[in-house]
C-alpha cells in the first residue's frame, strides 16, 4: 500500500512540472560599464549565463525597462539567443548619446524553466570636465606661511581619474613638480597641493591635471603664485589636513590616511598602531608591501585591508618642542554578500511561504526580488517584504507562482544577485515518517511523537489520545508545523495510545498512523556526592540516594567509579546496596585516594530502554595548613601598625591557601574575633587600624580547604593611654508605642562595642523634633542605658529620634537616626531567606523573622501567597500565625509555584520577600480523615476520634440528619487535632457524621461518614428552667413587691422635703463663709486636686530605664520641659531646683520631698496650702 502511495505521489509531482537541474540560474559574464569618448562610434555590451544541460538561454536587453528591438532606427543591433547588444552613437545627424538619457541596460537570459535578468551596466559620458573651476587664482602669499592650493577636481560617478600637479615651463611645456622626502610639499588625499610652509623657489605657474585612466584624456587646470619676501623664518605648529577621527576601508582594497602639518622649520611626521589597553604604539614602517609612507609620512596607504587592520592609527607630528597628535580609527566596510542565498525550492499550494534572502555586509542593504526577469513592485498584495532582511512572503501560493526567481543586494559598494528555482505542488496527503510505534519516556521530560507528513496543500492534522481528539491550544500538548505532536512535562497518566490523522483537498480518505506511549517515575539520583576536602586519615561518606518507578526497581544497577574506573569493595571503599541508599564510605582517606568519584545508577527495561543518571563530585583527602609565625607588630602610630609574619613554602600541606585571618581579643572581651581578612595569600604583612583605649592580643591564622591551623600564639599591642570620642555608630535603633493613649513611645538601641567607646564615662544622647519641625529642641544625655521613653507626646505623629554616644573626651560625630510615629506602621521590610524543602508529606517553607526595628509595631504575624504555574493559575492566600516555618499540603504533583511571604501588623503588610520557585513532590500531600468512630455520644453531643497522616490548615465537623441530604457544618478546629466534639444536638435524632479536612490550598477532604443516634433527654432537663411553671409565677411576685417598694419610697421623699423647707435660707447664708483651712497634715499626704492653684500644661518627658518591665506610667518628674525645654516659663534656682512659673520650687532630687508654701486669695479671705 505504502508503495502505491509513493507512486501516485512521484506522478503527480512529475506532472506538476519539467525536469528541474540543480544548475544555479546565475550569470558567467555581466555586462560592464561603458566609456563614451570623443571618438566612440558605437558601444558593445555582453552578458552570458550559466549554461544549463536541455536548456538553451535566449537573450533579450532593455533599457530602462523597455524592451530593446533589433535594429531600432539602425542603433541598436542583437539577435536572438546572442549575448552581444551593439548600440551605435553616430548617424548623419549626430550622436544618438545623450548624458541627459536613461542610458542604463540590462539584459535578461531565458529557458523553459523561466527568465533572470542581469546588473545593470551604463554608458557614462567621458566628455565632461573633471573641474568645477578650470581657471585657477593667482595666489600671492607671504613667505615661510603654510599655504593649500585647490585642486577644484570633482569626482564623476564611473570614471577613474588619476590627479598630477605639474609647472610650466614654456609654452606647451610642462614639468612635474617634485615634492622631495621632507613632506615641506604634499598632496592631499583630495587632490589639493600643500605647502607646510613657502619658499621663493615657490614661484611658479602650475597647472593640474586630470587624467581618464581608461583613454589617457588629459583635462588641465592652471594658476600662479608669488611668494613674497618677509622677516623671520620660523613659525609655530599647526594642523593643515588629516583624515577624519574614523575612515571606513573597504575590505580587500587599499585604504589611505593622510596628515599634514604646518610650520617652520618643517615638521616631522610619523606613524604609530596605538593600543588603548596597555597605552603602548608601535611604530610603523614603511615596507612597500602592507605600508607605504608618501611625501615625507604625510600619507599612509594600507593595501589589502583585512580585518586584522582594523585598529586605531596614530599620527604624531613634531617641530622642535612643539607636538600634536591625532588618532584615526581604520573600520572596516564589506561589499554584501550572501549568508543565505537562494536555491531550488518547494512548497505546497495555498501554504502562505516565505523565502529568505540575507546578505551581510555594510549597512545600508536594500533588497530588490524579480520573477522571470520582471521586478516585484512593493506595492503587490500577493506579497509581503520584511524590513530587517530581504525576506519575501506569499501570502497564499498558487501554481502560477512556479519560475525562476531573483534577489537583488546592494549597498553602496555593490550590487550581488542570488537566483532558485520555486516549485509550487499541489498532490495529496502522504507519511515521510509514521508515529513511532512504542515509545518509553520518564516523568518531567519533553515526549515528541513523529508523523512527519507532506501534501499540497498542507494536510489538516487531528490527533487523538485514547480515542478522544486533542483540543489546541493547550498547555499540555504542542502541533509542530511538520505534523509532529509535542508532550510537555510528561506525567504517570499520559500513558495510553495516541493517533494522528491527515487529509487535504487531494485526499479522499484521511490516513492515519498510531502509537503507544508508556510513562514511567523518572530514575535519578535525588541526593549525590558533592565536592569536599577532607583531613588525611578523615572517613568520608558519599551518599547516593536514587529514586525510580516501582515497576522497575528489581533491574537498578548502581556503580561507582573512582576517575573512570569502577569500584570495588575492599577495605579503603565499603559499598552500601540498597534501595534507595547506595552510599560509599571511604575509609582513613590518604592524599592518593583523592579524585572525581562518580555515582551511576541504571534502570533496565529487558529488551527495551534504559534510563540512567549520575553525580560526580571531586573529594580531597588533605591536611590543614602548618601555623604562620607571626614575626612583630610595629607601631606606625597611636592607633596603627605594621602587623609582619611568616608562611613556609609547602605550609598548604597539599590544599591550596584560602586566605589569612587576623585575629584577636582585647581586655573588654575574652572571646576571639576576626579583625581582618587577607584574601592575598602571598600577603605576608597587614596594615592595622585600632580603636583607641583597647589592650589587644593578635595573631595570624592560615585558611585552606581542609580548614584552619589549630596552634598560634599571640602578640599584643596596646592603645590604652590615647583616648577618644565615641566613632562607632549605634545599630537597631528603634521605637514601640508605649501604652494605649498612643502619646508615648519606648526607644531601643543597640550600644557600642566596648572596644568601639574610645574611652571611659560612655553614654548616650538623645533628642527629638516633629518631623515638621526645623529643630532639635528636645534633649538629654541619659548615661549608659540601652532604652528610654519620652512621655507627653502628640498621638498619631512622625517624630525624628536621634541617638549620640559620649565619653569623657566629647561627643561621637556619628548620628544614629529614625522617624518614628505615635502610631502603628506596617513592617518596612519583608520577611528574607525564603527556602523551601519538599518532605515526605508536604513542601515546608521557612524564613528568617523580621528584626524587631522593622516591624514598625508588635507583628501580629505572617501571610504566605503562591501561584501554581499552570493555565490559567491557581493562587492562594493566607495567615499562617507567627511563626518562621509552615508545612504547605495539598498541592498538586510535579506542578511548579512561585511563594512571597509578607508580615503584618495591625497597621498593614510589610513589602513582600524574594519571590521563591519550588515543586511540589510527586507525591499527593492530600490526605483523608480514616478510623472515624463515635467515642461518647449523649443526648445533645457527640465525641468523635480519627486519624491522618499529616497535618491539615484545619477540620470541619460536619453532620445532617437523615431525613437531610445537605451538610451542615458543627465547628471548625485545628489542624492538629484529632478529636472533636459535635454540639447542640437534638435529642433522640439520628445523625451522619464525618470530617473534612481542610488544606491552606483550598483543598477538601471528607472522611467516610458514620451513623449516630442521640439519647432521650434526661428527667428536669427536657424543659429550660426558665420554662417551668414556678419560675414564671417567681418573676411575677417579686415584680409585684418592687413596684410597691418604689411607691412607698416616693412617698416618704416629699413628706421630707415639706419639714424642711422653713430653714432653707440659713443654709445659704453659711455658703458665704469661707472654709476653714484644713490642719496640717504629714508631708507625704496630698491636698485634694481641686484645691490647688492651676499647674501649667506638662510637657513631654523622656525617662530613662534598664527594665521596660518596670516602667512606671504615672506622670514623671523628669520632664524634659522641666529642664529646659522652650515651652515652659520657669528657671533653675542657684540649688539646682526648679522654679515654675507660679513661683512654687521644685526640687531637682526625685528622691526627697520638700514642704513648699503657696500663696492665694479666694474672695476677701488668704489662707496658706501646704503640698
Amino acid at each position: 500500500m505504502a508503495l502505491w502511495i509513493l507512486g501516485i505521489y512521484l506522478l503527480g509531482m512529475s506532472a506538476n512540472l519539467p525536469v528541474i537541474y540543480s544548475a544555479d540560474y546565475t550569470f558567467a559574464k555581466q555586462p560592464s560599464d561603458v566609456i563614451i569618448m570623443g571618438g566612440t562610434i558605437e558601444a558593445v555590451l555582453e552578458c552570458q549565463a550559466e549554461p544549463m544541460l536541455n536548456f538553451p538561454w535566449s537573450y533579450n536587453w532593455l533599457r530602462g525597462n523597455q524592451l530593446v528591438h533589433n535594429n531600432s532606427n539602425n542603433r541598436y543591433h542583437s539577435y536572438h539567443r546572442t549575448t552581444k547588444l551593439t548600440i551605435s552613437l553616430r548617424n548623419s545627424d549626430g550622436y544618438f548619446f545623450s548624458q541627459g538619457e536613461v542610458n542604463d541596460y540590462r539584459c535578461t537570459a531565458t529557458n523553459a524553466n523561466g527568465t533572470i535578468t542581469s546588473k545593470l551596466a551604463r554608458l557614462i559620458s567621458g566628455l565632461a570636465s573633471p573641474f568645477t573651476d578650470k581657471t585657477q587664482k593667482n595666489l600671492n602669499k607671504d613667505q615661510y606661511e603654510p599655504l593649500v592650493i585647490p585642486s577644484n577636481y570633482q569626482s564623476i560617478p564611473g570614471l577613474s581619474l588619476s590627479i598630477n600637479w605639474r609647472k610650466k615651463m614654456g609654452l606647451n611645456s610642462f614639468q612635474a613638480i617634485e615634492f622631495g622626502n621632507d613632506g615641506r610639499r604634499s598632496v592631499a588625499l583630495n587632490g589639493d597641493i600643500v605647502f607646510s610652509n613657502l619658499l621663493l623657489l615657490d614661484n611658479l605657474n602650475y597647472t593640474c591635471e586630470a587624467t581618464l585612466v581608461v583613454s589617457g584624456d588629459i583635462r588641465r587646470s592652471r594658476g600662479s603664485l608669488n611668494v613674497l619676501t618677509v622677516n623671520g623664518k620660523d613659525r609655530p605648529l599647526t594642523v593643515i589636513r588629516t583624515s577624519n577621527s574614523i575612515v571606513a576601508g573597504v575590505l580587500g582594497r587599499d585604504a589611505s590616511l593622510e596628515c599634514i602639518p604646518g610650520g617652520r622649520p618643517t615638521p616631522v611626521v610619523s606613524w604609530c598602531i596605538y593600543n588603548p589597553f596597555n597605552y603602548q604604539c608601535r611604530p610603523i614602517v614603511s615596507d612597500n608591501s602592507k605600508y607605504l609612507l608618501q611625501f615625507g609620512n604625510r600619507r599612509l596607504l594600507i593595501r589589502n585591508i583585512g580585518y586584522q587592520d582594523r585598529a586605531i592609527y596614530r599620527c604624531v607630528m613634531k617641530l622642535n618642542s612643539q607636538e600634536q597628535r591625532r588618532d584615526i580609527n581604520l573600520i572596516i566596510h564589506t561589499l554584501p554578500t550572501w549568508s543565505n542565498p537562494l536555491t531550488y525550492t518547494t512548497a505546497s499550494i495555498e501554504d502562505r511561504f516565505t523565502w529568505p534572502c540575507i546578505a551581510v555586509g555594510t549597512p545600508p542593504i536594500t533588497y530588490r526580488w524579480y520573477r522571470n526577469g520582471s521586478e516585484i513592485l512593493r506595492n503587490d498584495r500577493r506579497f509581503t517584504f520584511t524590513n530587517s532582511y530581504g525576506n519575501i512572503i506569499f501570502n497564499k501560493l498558487e501554481t502560477t507562482d512556479i519560475g525562476v526567481y531573483q534577489c537583488q543586494a546592494t549597498n553602496q559598494y555593490g550590487t550581488i544577485f542570488s537566483s532558485g528555482y520555486l516549485l509550487v505542488r499541489s498532490f495529496g496527503v502522504i507519511f515521510t515518517k509514521p508515529f513511532n510505534q512504542n515509545q518509553l519516556i520518564q516523568t518531567g521530560q519533553i515526549g515528541e511523537f513523529e508523523c512527519l507528513v507532506d501534501g499540497g496543500p498542507k494536510p489538516t492534522m487531528i490527533y487523538r489520545y485514547n480515542g478522544s481528539v486533542i483540543q489546541f491550544p493547550s498547555s499540555k500538548y504542542t502541533a509542530l508545523s511538520n505534523g509532529n505532536l509535542r508532550i510537555h512535562n510528561v506525567a504517570i497518566n499520559d500513558t495510553g495510545s495516541y493517533q494522528c490523522t491527515a487529509t487535504n483537498r487531494f485526499t479522499p480518505n484521511p490516513i492515519t498512523s498510531t502509537a503507544s506511549l508508556r510513562v514511567y517515575e523518572r530514575t535519578r539520583i535525588i541526593h549525590g556526592p558533592v565536592n569536599r576536602n577532607y583531613r588525611i586519615q578523615e572517613s568520608a561518606t558519599l551518599p547516593c540516594n536514587v529514586t525510580s518507578d516501582f515497576r522497575l526497581r528489581s533491574n537498578i544497577q548502581v556503580v561507582w567509579y573512582r576517575n573512570n574506573v569502577t569500584i570495588q569493595t575492599n577495605p579503603i571503599y565499603r559499598l552500601t546496596e540498597q534501595y534507595p541508599n547506595y552510599q560509599l564510605r571511604i575509609i582513613n582517606g590518604i592524599r592518593s585516594t583523592s579524585g572525581n568519584f562518580t555515582c551511576t545508577v541504571t534502570a533496565t527495561i529487558p529488551g527495551l530502554t534504559t534510563f540512567s543518571d549520575s553525580k560526580t563530585a571531586t573529594i580531597l583527602f588533605n591536611d590543614i595548613p602548618v601555623a604562620p609565625s607571626l614575626q612583630s607588630i610595629n607601631r606606625i602610630s597611636n592607633t596603627m601598625a605594621n602587623m609582619t609574619w611568616e608562611f613556609p613554602a609547602n605550609g598548604d600541606n597539599g590544599s591550596p591557601l584560602r586566605e589569612f585571618l587576623i585575629e584577636y581579643k582585647s581586655d573588654f572581651y575574652d572571646q576571639v574575633r576576626v579583625f581582618q581578612r587577607i584574601s592575598d595569600t602571598a600577603a605576608r604583612y597587614a596594615i592595622l587600624n585600632f580603636s583607641p583605649w583597647v589592650i589587644y592580643q593578635l595573631r595570624v591564622v592560615a585558611v585552606n580547604g581542609i580548614g584552619r591551623n589549630t596552634t598560634n600564639s599571640f602578640l599584643t599591642f596596646s592603645t590604652k593611654a590615647i583616648t577618644n570620642v565615641p566613632t562607632g555608630k549605634v545599630e537597631n535603633l528603634y521605637s514601640r508605642i508605649r501604652g494605649s493613649a498612643r502619646n508615648a513611645l519606648n526607644i531601643f538601641w543597640k550600644p557600642l562595642s566596648r572596644e568601639d567607646e574610645n574611652g571611659p564615662n560612655i553614654g548616650y544622647q538623645i533628642r527629638y523634633r516633629l518631623s515638621s519641625a526645623n529643630l532639635f529642641t528636645s534633649y538629654r544625655r541619659l548615661g549608659n542605658v540601652s532604652t528610654t521613653f519620652i512621655s507627653q507626646l502628640l498621638p498619631n505623629e512622625f517624630y525624628d529620634i536621634q541617638i549620640q554616644a559620649y565619653n569623657r573626651d566629647g561627643i561621637s560625630a556619628t548620628i544614629a537616626t529614625i522617624k518614628a510615629c505615635t502610631c502603628i506602621t506596617a513592617p518596612s521590610q519583608g520577611p528574607t531567606n525564603v527556602t523551601s524543602v519538599v518532605i515526605s508529606d508536604a513542601v515546608r517553607i521557612s524564613w528568617n523573622e523580621i528584626p524587631a526595628h522593622h516591624t514598625g509595631g508588635n507583628l501580629k504575624g505572617y501571610k504566605i501567597r503562591f501561584r501554581s504555574d499552570t493555565t490559567p493559575p491557581r493562587t492562594y492566600n493566607g495567615d499562617v500565625g507567627l511563626v518562621t516555618k509552615y508545612d504547605l499540603r495539598g498541592l498538586a504533583i510535579n506542578v511548579r509555584y512561585f511563594l512571597t511571604v509578607r508580615g503584618y501588623n495591625d497597621a498593614g503588610d510589610s513589602q513582600p520577600s524574594t519571590q521563591i520557585l519550588f515543586t511540589a513532590g510527586s507525591k499527593s500531600t492530600i490526605y483523608t480523615p480514616t478510623g472515624l468512630r463515635p467515642v461518647s455520644v449523649n443526648h445533645n453531643n457527640a465525641t468523635v476520634q480519627w486519624v491522618i497522616q499529616g497535618s491539615p490548615a484545619s477540620f470541619i465537623l460536619q453532620y445532617r440528619s437523615s431525613s437531610q441530604s445537605a451538610w451542615s457544618n458543627s465547628t471548625t478546629i485545628s489542624g492538629s487535632s484529632r478529636d472533636g466534639i459535635y454540639t447542640n444536638l437534638k435529642a433522640k435524632t439520628q445523625y451522619d457524621l464525618r470530617v473534612v479536612a481542610h488544606y491552606f490550598t483550598l483543598a477538601i477532604s471528607p472522611s467516610s461518614s458514620i451513623a449516630i443516634s442521640t439519647s432521650d433527654a434526661p428527667v428536669g432537663e427536657q424543659r429550660p428552667f426558665y420554662q417551668q411553671v414556678w419560675f414564671i409565677i417567681l418573676v411575677a411576685i417579686s415584680g409585684i413587691v418592687l413596684v410597691l417598694i418604689i411607691i412607698c419610697s416616693l412617698v416618704m421623699k416629699s413628706r421630707k422635703s415639706e419639714r424642711h423647707s422653713g430653714v432653707s435660707h440659713v443654709n445659704s447664708l453659711k455658703d458665704r463663709v469661707p472654709p476653714r483651712p484644713p490642719s496640717p497634715k504629714d508631708e507625704n499626704n496630698e491636698i485634694e486636686d481641686a484645691k490647688r492653684p492651676p499647674l501649667p500644661q506638662e510637657a513631654p518627658v523622656i525617662h530613662e530605664y534598664k527594665e521596660l518591665e518596670h516602667i512606671d506610667d504615672g506622670s514623671s518628674h523628669d520632664s524634659l520641659d522641666q529642664y529646659g525645654s522652650e515651652h515652659v516659663t520657669g528657671c533653675f534656682d542657684e540649688d539646682g531646683s526648679f522654679i515654675d512659673q507660679y513661683g512654687t520650687t521644685q526640687s531637682k532630687y526625685s528622691g526627697s520631698q520638700h514642704v513648699l508654701h503657696r500663696s492665694a486669695s479666694v474672695g476677701s479671705s488668704a489662707f496658706s496650702t501646704l503640698v
